[in-house]
């Protein structure tokens, strides 16, 4: 439960005043249940709004509609989604995301959460009747019917416990290929999977992967797929928009052969997240944290330079950018020349989509951008090395230093 005060708080911290204001009333109609909570399933489907029944009945019986099919009243659509919600959840547990399983626990334990969930709660918990938001007394209310708890408590059997190992290692897998190579064939995640299964010593036949090859596939269907999208025989990341994008991956992948994935790369990546915390994140984290002096937005800003390096090889003159556009300043040349050096050993680490899934370093232990290290001072720009001639232009134009900056310099 979370007071209009602290909602406001939230929202204000957040700069979204603008877009709630836009977007208030519209929620209030269509998502919010007006008057006291209540943990019956069929009184709150007949207090929601006709807009969160829809929306809803789209996410329930979505899959089961033809087209062809007459949309039901509104009481046979209570009446059938009474029965369908809690089935649904049945279902489709296996296949929630840790986090949105965690989500659903905290709030049928009535503990708080973190606002910035928030997003992923009405794409996925209210959208299927799991979770319902009550305006009671000036608050705002979510809560768990009993009958959804119910559904959670009969599901809890040794098949559905194995069902979920096996497809959080599907997912495991899924998330660390997308980190490392943004793209990739369904085969080869299915080969690393079964490789990683393989090591574990299991009697495999030939029988059994192909039916483990069968179930991996149908685990991808049933997976949400808000952080890839696919094209045949491909998995393609959301972060690359068309398939032009794509073949322009392929294309710089093509220089290097694959890396192969090893278990604890499943291990850092499995998450799907960005940061890799090694000695070179760490020391560049320090360094901004010295910089900003706020430990937050130095983690926030990391987490954004990490994925732009990983999927748009940004260097150190866009993340310098990023730094003048989030106001950040130096209070000295010395300590932009700490940041520069840090950055330089940090980029060199960094696996990247463009190299396959390696590193910089792994095709060249030298780290050859030392030579393209410099300044940028948001106050007073100042060189800090020299930089050869025929060097790559920090700029990122791709032409030699010679050719491109050194006469501005």
């Amino acid at each position: 439960m979370y007071s209009e005060e602290e909602i406001n708080r939230f929202i204000s911290e957040a700069g979204l005043e603008k877009a709630v204001d836009e977007l208030g009333e519209l929620f209030k109609q269509n998502i919010m249940i007006e008057g006291e909570a209540t943990q019956d399933l069929e009184e709150a489907l007949r207090r929601a709004p006709d807009g969160l029944i829809n929306i809803i009945w789209n996410e329930i019986e979505g899959e089961t509609e033809s087209p062809d099919d007459a949309v039901p009243g509104r009481p046979d659509m209570e009446r059938i989604l009474l029965a369908d919600i809690p089935q649904a959840l049945c279902s489709r547990l296996p296949y929630l995301p840790p986090r949105n399983l965690k989500l659903l626990m905290q709030i049928a334990g009535c503990q708080q959460f973190d606002l910035w969930n928030i997003g992923e709660l009405y794409d996925t918990l209210i959208s299927c009747g799991w979770v319902f938001c009550f305006f009671e007394n000036g608050q705002i209310v979510y809560d768990v019917t009993k009958q959804v708890r119910e559904a959670v408590t009969e599901c809890d059997s040794e098949e559905l416990k194995l069902n979920m190992v096996f497809v959080n290692g599907v997912r495991y897998v899924l998330n660390t290929c997308l980190r490392l190579y943004g793209t990739f064939q369904t085969q080869f995640l299915i080969d690393f999977f079964l490789e990683l299964m393989l090591k574990e010593d299991l009697d495999v036949t030939d029988e059994f992967t192909a039916q483990m090859s069968e179930q991996i596939r149908t685990t991808l269907d049933m997976l949400e797929n808000a952080d890839f999208w696919t094209n045949g025989e491909y998995i393609i990341s959301s972060e690359i928009k068309s398939l032009q994008e794509q073949r322009k991956l392929l294309s710089k992948q093509g220089r290097w052969t694959c890396y192969e994935p090893v278990k604890e790369d499943v291990k850092r990546y499995g998450e799907y997240v960005w940061t890799e915390n090694g000695a070179e994140y760490q020391a560049v984290l320090k360094c901004l944290i010295k910089v900003t002096k706020d430990s937050e937005l130095a983690e926030e800003l990391m987490y954004e330079f990490t994925q732009d390096v990983v999927v748009k090889d940004d260097g150190i003159p866009e993340i310098m950018a990023q730094l003048y556009d989030a106001y950040v300043e130096f209070d000295s040349p010395k300590a932009a020349a700490d940041l520069t050096e840090k950055l330089s050993a940090w980029l060199y680490s960094l696996r990247r989509w463009s190299e396959n899934g390696w590193s910089r370093r792994d095709h060249n232990p030298v780290n050859i951008e030392e030579q393209n290290i410099f300044q940028v001072n948001i106050s007073s720009p100042t060189k800090i090395k020299k930089i050869g001639r025929n060097a790559p232009c920090p700029c990122g134009s791709g032409k030699k230093y010679k050719h491109c900056c050194l006469n501005k310099q």
